[in-house]
Order: C-alpha cells, then structure tokens, then sequence
C-alpha cells in the first residue's frame, strides 16, 4: 500500500516520477522592466528635485496690498508646488513597480512574455500625463506677467 500511495519501488531503492531540475529548466530573470522603471524613476524624482529647488528659492512678497509682484510669486510658488507633488508621486508609483517587479523575479513564476511591453507602456504612460498634464500651465504662468484689475466698492450693501 505504502509502495503505491508513493511510488516507490522498495527493490531498487528509487523513487519513480519525481522531476529533477537543472540550471537549465529555471526560468530565465528578466529586468528589462525593471530597468525602464528605474529610468523613469530617476526621471521623475531629478524633475521633482528641480522643483523644490525652485519652489524654496521663491519669497513671498508679504503686505496688505495686491501688487503685481505678489500674485506672481504666489502663482509661481504655488504651481511649482504642484509639479513637485506630482513629479515625487509618479516617482514614488515607479519605486512601487520597481519592488513588484523584483518580487516576482524571486518568486521564480513563468510569466507571459507578450504582456511586458503593453504592461510598461501602460504605467509609464499614466505617470507621464499626470505629471506633464501641468506644465504647460507651469511654463505659462513663469512666462506671462500677471493683469490685476481694481474696483472701487462704493457702498457697502452692494
């Protein structure tokens, strides 16, 4: 009985159906993913650097008047800050794909060659547009002088 439950031949001393691996049988380790996502990821995270750069090096102009000069630094400010949280997220969404990636190397699975390009394409492209989505915004409030128009309240219950 126990000779059929586990198929051993007592006279030999071997064990029959059990398959023997060889380096030769592992699934090869592929990182060409891993290494777009580390580009993007250095990408992203210099692009963020940038900003914060940027974004300490402006001053507010402090004061109870509107001028011209403190709405732009205010705008200034406050899109370089937007592009900075940006860039840092899309960065940090790389870092994520980075650790997926390696666990599922480790975990020696056999994966599906075809679904490499369109999976990479797919998250890089959604990081892309959510941090190019506002640059040109960035570029064209660092490039255009803010219009301040006044008005004279006459009376107060208006």
């Amino acid at each position: 009985m126990i000779e059929e439950r586990f198929n051993i031949n007592m006279k030999y001393d071997t064990i029959k159906n059990i398959t023997v691996y060889t380096e030769h049988d592992k699934v090869p380790k592929d990182y060409r993913a891993v290494k777009i996502y580390a580009i993007f990821l250095v990408i992203f995270a210099v692009v963020g650097v940038y900003y914060l750069l940027w974004f300490n090096s402006i001053d507010y102009v402090t004061g109870n008047v509107l001028t011209t000069e403190y709405v732009k630094d205010y705008c200034r400010k406050n899109q370089c800050g937007m592009q900075m949280v940006a860039n840092f997220m899309a960065a940090v969404v790389m870092l994520i794909c980075i650790i997926c990636e390696l666990i599922v190397q480790v975990s020696n699975k056999r994966r599906d060659r075809g679904s490499f390009v369109p999976r990479v394409t797919l998250i890089v492209g959604i990081c892309l547009i959510f941090t190019c989505q506002g640059v040109s915004k960035t570029f064209k409030t660092f490039g255009s002088e803010p219009v301040i128009t006044t008005a004279q309240i006459s009376e107060k219950y208006t």
